[in-house]
């Protein structure tokens, strides 16, 4: 997705699904956020990774085509995290207290 030589794309939405069986954190049952690893092989919101511009948000509910790059969320109906990103990277839903409940 990116040119070659680069980690930057260009602006999309990914989302990925998780068991709401598994974890969570007190207050917000079993829900999580997209995260990925960074340059020293930890995991962060995967929005704090972006590449410069936008403004991170998050929100309780399904992406909508509005939403701009640094709106990341969690979608309860359907069981889905997901962010608004401009890289490449190693991507999943984490629902740990250092990382998730911490925006």
């Amino acid at each position: 997705m990116a040119p070659l030589g680069t980690t930057t794309t260009d602006t999309y939405a990914l989302s990925m699904s998780f068991d709401a069986g598994k974890g969570g954190h007190d207050g917000f049952a079993n829900l999580g956020v997209l995260a990925a690893k960074d340059a020293k092989g930890k995991w962060v919101k995967a929005v704090d990774l972006n590449a410069a511009g936008g403004v991170q948000r998050f929100v309780v509910g399904p992406w909508q085509p509005q939403d701009t790059l640094g709106t990341y969320g969690v979608d309860p109906a359907t069981n889905t995290a997901w962010a608004v990103v401009n890289y490449n990277g190693s991507f999943a839903v984490d629902r740990g207290t250092d990382l998730v409940w911490k925006h």
